[in-house]
């Protein structure tokens, strides 16, 4: 009985640590979509577009930002989608990233540069 208890003990312990470590991995990987949007936002000229500014914010999941589209299964950024919103500014290399992102259309805005090739 004794021997029982012990393997369920260590099973238990087990699965609690691969759990920890599986949802400190996802903490981290949101952290990382959500850095690399907040440093595109970072790179327009935000005064062309009050809404991406105001929208955009710490205080609502990434998810849920205007133009952001997630995968449900892994709640990352799998597309992205600021077409004909008027921004202007570059395409920083953070936005490669998103190791996620399927979809990218930014069409009918004013970005300069190139695009980085984190992208390609």
């Amino acid at each position: 009985m004794a021997k029982h208890c012990f393997l369920v003990l260590m099973f238990m312990l087990l699965l609690h640590y691969f759990m920890s470590c599986k949802l400190a991995t996802s903490k981290a990987t949101f952290a990382s979509d959500k850095s690399a949007l907040l440093a595109f936002k970072s790179s327009m000229n935000l005064h062309t577009h009050e809404l991406l500014a105001n929208n955009w914010s710490c205080s609502s999941s990434f998810c849920n930002w205007i133009g952001v589209t997630c995968d449900v299964l892994h709640g990352r950024v799998k597309a992205l989608n600021l077409s004909n919103m008027g921004l202007v500014g570059n395409v920083p290399p953070e936005l490669g990233n998103l190791s996620f992102l399927a979809k990218l259309d930014l069409r009918n805005n004013r970005f300069y540069g190139e695009l980085p090739i984190e992208l390609h």
